[in-house]
């Protein structure tokens, strides 16, 4: 619901890369691009870079919570569709 309020919409976003012993940390503010969004710019630039996603890459987004075995998310990888 935070992101509904733009004067909350303020995310970090952190990842470790363990063989290279580095930490990446992006902080800004959020617009959530989501197919049925009003601005057709944003929805296009959405479409556009999900097709420049690799297939694997796509995949990633069905992928079950962590903690939930890998292997019952098969049936959600194939659920992965084109935009």
């Amino acid at each position: 619901q935070h992101l509904q309020d733009p004067s909350r919409a303020w995310v970090e976003c952190c990842w470790w890369l363990d063989e290279a012993g580095v930490q990446f940390r992006i902080v800004g503010r959020v617009v959530l691009a989501a197919e049925c969004s009003d601005d057709d710019a944003l929805r296009r630039l959405r479409e556009r870079i999900w097709q420049r996603l690799s297939p694997g890459t796509r995949a990633t987004f069905a992928w079950p919570a962590p903690g939930v075995p890998r292997a019952a998310a098969s049936t959600q990888d194939a659920n992965v569709r084109e935009v």
